[in-house]
């Protein structure tokens, strides 16, 4: 699915339909444009589609899941040292 459109976002639980889920792994992510002034270069597109993988995707996918979870399952959010602290040039990604 392509996680940076509400399409592609609303895709996956019709894919997965009624099965269940042990683990729900939100892994996707633009780290792209990168460079010391990509935050203020890039265009409104760019920051959309950086946002609606990064931030929106894991929000609408867990809550679209959310009755597939079984008792018990976990969801693992995975990040890097970028998501606290500020890294020169991943402006947009941090």
């Amino acid at each position: 699915a392509d996680l940076s459109t509400k399409e592609g976002q609303l895709s996956v639980a019709p894919a997965i339909g009624t099965r269940k889920i042990d683990y729900l792994v939100h892994n996707a992510a633009i780290i792209d444009p990168l460079g010391k002034n990509a935050l203020l270069e890039a265009g409104p597109e760019e920051v959309y589609s950086i946002l609606q993988v990064n931030v929106v995707a894991p929000i609408i996918l867990t809550n679209q899941l959310a009755s597939n979870l079984k008792a018990g399952s976990r969801i693992l959010l995975v990040s890097s040292r970028a998501g606290d602290r500020m890294v020169e040039g991943l402006g947009l990604y941090c």
